[in-house]
């Protein structure tokens, strides 16, 4: 949806709230301030691909999001091959890759021991919460259980399979997939978009490049072109072309983002419908009655799994109940009820591996170089979420 040249710049003008002001367009249509490091990466090479993990980093926190500027020199140098770009890609639609994984069972909720009147009595507490809600249509509480038993079913099937860099890239590694997603969470912060958007686009460039082998001087661009289709999926009033020019100091013109957005539909045949771990958190959080501290707490540690590559070992349903019940432990509160086990399907023993890595996320967040979430959730607005002090065991 396009906005009118009065509208765009009060839309852009409000993009930030915290006094940095965002390049407003003149009318010549140029950009008046540089805040933003928009220069993320127009050459990548020469990068140190040793297996260090993105939470190892000793440079100290970020404050601004100029600073990204900082963590990208080391690696975003010009490159003397493979000046045109992407790899060779067939013009044919590339055939969908199986996706061996093993579904996790579910859950077996019903111990012997366990009466019939203490499910009636947990079936009965489950019908009360969802009739409290009835009168909204929002919860569509008439066959709310059967949308949630659909996700689960099919959120396999848009999950890129752990490991998958190694596989299809030759030019792309982990540490660089990491930087572009910490640049995307501040885009998306500076940007205003509804949060849904942001892991529609991780969920987008990780697919993609599970299919198209990508150069690291374009790899900026396919987060840019992924993050505008899923705004245009998202948001009702998604930025335009012209603001992602921006955001990447021109790196990339409109010919080509657009160019882009069309390779990353075409690659994945317009499947654009996926169930995102925070899809999942709305459901598990009101039945688990978590406050809003806890909420934003459990929203941190997924936007965190989304920068760190090895938690895509996870589905997205087992990374927000992982959240929950670690941050039920945290707070020293019963970690897994058996109707938390009996509405999810997940036993707390099918939790315990996601939370531990999501728990060692937490406690090693502070020395990583990629600080987007970390500063995200420090503002009052998320209740200070990442500022929570979580001791090593």
């Amino acid at each position: 949806m396009s906005l009118t040249t009065s509208n765009q710049n009060e839309h852009i003008s409000k993009i930030d709230d915290e006094g940095k002001s965002y390049p407003r367009l003149s009318a010549n249509n140029q950009p008046r301030t540089s805040v933003y490091n928009r220069s993320f990466g127009r050459e990548l090479s020469n990068f140190d691909s040793k297996n260090e993990s993105i939470l190892d980093g000793s440079k100290n926190n970020a404050q601004t999001v100029q600073n990204h500027k900082e963590n990208f020199s080391a690696v975003l140098r010009p490159s003397v091959t493979n000046e045109a770009g992407l790899e060779k890609i067939s013009n044919k639609q590339p055939q969908r890759k199986e996706i061996e994984r093993i579904k996790e069972q579910p859950a077996k909720v019903s111990p012997t021991n366990r009466s019939a009147a203490e499910e009636e009595a947990e079936q009965q507490e489950l019908d009360a919460f969802d009739n409290e809600k009835s009168s909204n249509p929002q919860f569509v509480t008439d066959y709310v259980k059967e949308v949630y038993e659909h996700l689960r079913e099919t959120e396999l099937q848009y999950m890129v399979q752990h490991g998958y860099i190694t596989k299809s890239q030759q030019d792309v590694n982990e540490k660089m997939r990491a930087i572009l997603v910490d640049w995307l969470v501040d885009v998306h912060l500076k940007f205003k978009l509804l949060p849904e958007t942001l892991f529609l686009t991780v969920n987008l460039i990780d697919r993609y490049l599970d299919q198209v082998p990508v150069s690291r001087q374009k790899l900026q661009l396919v987060g840019v072109g992924a993050m505008l289709i899923a705004s245009k999926y998202e948001e009702i009033y998604p930025p335009e072309v012209k603001e992602f020019e921006y955001v990447t100091d021109k790196a990339y013109n409109k010919a080509e983002i657009l160019d882009m957005e069309g390779r990353i539909l075409s690659c994945l045949n317009f499947n654009l419908t996926t169930p995102s771990s925070l899809k999942f958190l709305e459901r598990y959080a009101m039945l688990a009655q978590t406050d809003e501290k806890m909420l934003n707490m459990a929203k941190y540690l997924l936007e965190l799994a989304l920068v760190e590559y090895k938690m895509l070992k996870y589905s997205p349903s087992n990374i927000a109940c992982s959240a929950i019940y670690l941050i039920n432990k945290i707070n020293k509160k019963e970690g897994w009820s058996s109707i938390m086990a009996k509405q999810t399907k997940y036993a707390e023993t099918q939790l315990r591996p996601c939370a531990k890595d999501l728990c060692m996320l937490l406690q090693n967040v502070g020395k990583s170089s990629l600080q987007a979430v970390r500063r995200k959730f420090s503002s009052s607005k998320y209740t200070q979420a990442s500022k929570i002090q979580l001791d090593k065991a």
